[in-house]
C-alpha cells in the first residue's frame, strides 16, 4: 500500500546511525494512536521482530572498534 511503499531508511556508517522513516502522515497516527483510534504499531513491532539481530550487529560493531 501506500504506507509500505514510503518507508524509507538511511544509513550514516560513519555516524554509525540508523533512521527509518516515511513522510505519510497517518503511519505516525497508526503507530501512536489518536484520540479516535487505538494504536496500531507497526514500526515498533517490525524493531521488536529483529531485535535481537540489531542487537548481535551492535555488539560486533563494538568488539570491532576496540
Amino acid at each position: 500500500g501506500k504506507g509500505i511503499g514510503s518507508i524509507k531508511w538511511e544509513i550514516d556508517k560513519s555516524a554509525m546511525t540508523a533512521a527509518v522513516g516515511s513522510n505519510v502522515k497517518y503511519l505516525a497516527a497508526l503507530e501512536v494512536g489518536t484520540s479516535n483510534m487505538a494504536a496500531r504499531p507497526w514500526l515498533s513491532s517490525a524493531v521488536q521482530k529483529v531485535r535481537a539481530s540489531l542487537l548481535k550487529g551492535i555488539v560486533f560493531v563494538g568488539k570491532a572498534l576496540k
